[in-house]
């Protein structure tokens, strides 16, 4: 709540920051339970029974489309070290071809 009240310049008491948090808390419970609309009471009564995430999920193209963003961060980070790599081999290369 600190943060927040320091954001919008206000005391941490100030009934808009409390707003604020409230929306922000209740909107990531939702997302960690993949819920959808405004359940946050059975939300809230779910979350003591939550289970941990599967790897299972992972593969699966639901709502969160895990795989997806798995697959593009691989692939980013694939094509940043090949980069490098070319960036590494023609410096040696130059190098190698001025220093004869």
């Amino acid at each position: 709540m600190a943060v927040i009240s320091a954001l919008e310049n206000k005391p941490a008491s100030d009934e808009k920051v409390r707003q604020t948090f409230e929306a922000i808390r209740e909107a990531v419970l939702l997302e960690e339970l993949g819920v959808s609309g405004h359940h946050v009471h059975n939300a809230e009564k779910k979350a003591k029974g939550k289970k941990q995430t599967s790897l299972r999920e992972l593969f699966t193209g639901g709502r969160g489309q895990n795989f997806r963003r798995v697959a593009l961060g691989v692939a980013i980070q694939c094509f940043q070290q090949v980069n490098h790599i070319s960036g590494a081999i023609l410096f040696i290369l130059l190098m190698c071809l001025h220093f004869r």
